[in-house]
């Protein structure tokens, strides 16, 4: 006997359609769901980043604008020769003055034990042709030359040594104490040019370019069992003549401000105590001052800083290298595809600043990237990925 199977009716296959047709509606109104949801995410993440981009060179220009800043500024390629200071000159025989003007500008370099010392020239040459170099360190109880005495091998005294076009020029200027007054120890660094070792000539004279000063105060550093012998916080401050550049000045052939060679300059201070016991060598391992570089941890990952003088680059700053891996290379392609309700914003932000400084008006140009942006997202993205697709995938078992 031969069973036939019945057909099935137009109503059955309509039935069918519509339930098939409920669920695929399902399908796409869940990945227009996300889709739609990550559209409008992508809208408020440029939206975000325009407004943190702003904030991120108002912050970079404010920095460039304090003392410290300018110095970076005015320093780009800074080496271990003298720095250009953001002020004209510095009142070297003022200790407050001269303290305020090296925290400020933050010139010094950082050695070992808490010492530090400032090599630096002025903003403006015609404040005389002259290097200045300030310094601190913890110092004992300074030994001093007495008036008329010739040798120096028993007294604290530093030696200098300053090198420039081939010319060298050194002095030997040991401590001359004056009254303590308000401090525990102060007194002149007088100095002496082209000495030989630790003997004076009679009748030689200072030089009177050289003008130094050193002011010893504080309470202990450490505890001795002599209060009066124990080391203190010494502050010198010292204002060098340049032999190439005060004749170029004289005979009006410094024809800019620094010289281009400045770099070249290499200047070596040590202190040194009775013996020839050394209590500081500038030429020991240190810490420069601030540079350009270190700006480049404010920037976000892509971004660009280009800093100009008169057109004429002087820096340009990138922010952290993306990674070559993409977090999900599809979600990220089609989140750079996804319109936005303003296309401008889709355009990298560029924004322009200017500081100003002694040597003229520095242009800060800072261009944004909008891919750190699509890798976010994409990342985000990713961890709710696995949410849509099982429920695409629970909509097509059912």
């Amino acid at each position: 006997m031969t069973r036939t199977t019945p057909r099935l009716g137009l109503a059955a296959w309509r039935n069918r359609i519509v339930v098939h047709g409920v669920f695929l509606a399902l399908a796409l109104a869940t990945l227009t769901l996300a889709v739609t949801l990550l559209r409008e995410e992508k809208e408020r993440a440029y939206q975000r980043y325009a407004q943190t981009f702003g904030q991120t060179l108002a912050t970079l220009t404010a920095r460039l604008r304090h003392p410290t800043g300018q110095l970076a500024l005015l320093n780009p390629e800074a080496g271990e020769g003298p720095l250009l200071l953001p002020f004209s000159a510095i009142d070297f025989d003022d200790p407050s003055k001269t303290r305020s003007a090296v925290e400020m500008s933050g010139c010094a370099r950082q050695y070992a034990g808490g010492a530090s010392l400032c090599q630096a020239v002025g903003a403006n040459a015609y404040a005389g042709a002259f290097v200045y170099a300030i310094g601190s360190l913890a110092a004992p109880t300074l030994l001093a030359r007495e008036r008329g005495q010739l040798e120096l091998a028993g007294v604290h005294r530093l030696r200098v040594s300053l090198a420039y076009r081939g010319h060298t020029q050194r002095w030997t200027a040991p401590f001359e104490a004056m009254e303590p007054g308000g401090w525990v120890q102060r007194g002149r660094l007088t100095g002496f040019e082209g000495i030989a070792g630790d003997t004076l000539q009679q009748h030689t004279r200072p030089d009177r370019d050289f003008r130094g000063w050193i002011w010893r105060e504080g309470s202990c550093l450490a505890s001795t069992g002599n209060a009066s012998d124990c080391p203190r916080r010494s502050f010198f401050s010292l204002r060098l003549p340049v032999a190439e550049l005060a004749e170029e000045l004289s005979d009006r052939k410094l024809a800019a401000w620094p010289p281009a060679d400045l770099a070249q300059l290499r200047l070596r201070l040590e202190l040194l105590g009775p013996d020839g016991a050394t209590l500081f060598d500038s030429a020991a391992a240190s810490q420069p001052p601030l540079t350009l570089a270190v700006l480049e941890d404010e920037l976000q990952p892509g971004e660009q800083l280009a800093i100009t003088r008169a057109g004429k680059p002087i820096a340009e700053l990138h922010g952290k290298a993306q990674p070559d891996e993409l977090p999900s290379p599809w979600l990220t392609r089609l989140i750079r595809r996804l319109p936005l309700v303003q296309p401008a914003a889709a355009t990298p932000p560029r924004a322009v600043d200017t500081v100003e400084t002694p040597l003229g008006r520095y242009e800060l140009t800072l261009t944004g990237d909008l891919r750190s942006v699509d890798r976010a997202l994409s990342a985000g993205a990713a961890r709710v990925s696995g949410l849509v697709g099982g429920m695409l995938l629970a909509i097509a078992l059912a």
